[in-house]
């Protein structure tokens, strides 16, 4: 039988991971449809606020899984942010 705390250890090393490819996983959902320019500004910046978000809260006090969790919902609201910014492709009813 595995022990629980060898299998928290191992989800704890897989979350930096996962938090690295979660931001080019949104990126590519959420401007698949726009020009290579839009998708790389939208990475770059992306990663910018998930490990700056990180960077900053590692003293506050929370755990490193949190503060992981916390960088991740940063980096997808500010991904769905400039997604607004884009024009759609609605055509006026006349």
């Amino acid at each position: 039988m595995i022990e629980s705390f060898s299998l928290v250890s191992f989800f704890q090393a897989c979350q930096w991971g996962v938090a690295f490819l979660f931001v080019p996983l949104v990126c590519w959902y959420e401007w698949s449809r726009s020009s290579v320019f839009c998708r790389w500004c939208a990475l770059l910046s992306g990663y910018a606020v998930q490990f700056g978000l990180i960077v900053l809260l590692v003293d506050s006090g929370f755990e490193m899984s949190t503060v992981i969790l916390f960088g991740s919902i940063s980096a997808y609201a500010w991904i769905k942010l400039m997604t607004g910014w884009l024009p759609t492709g609605r055509k006026a009813s006349a």
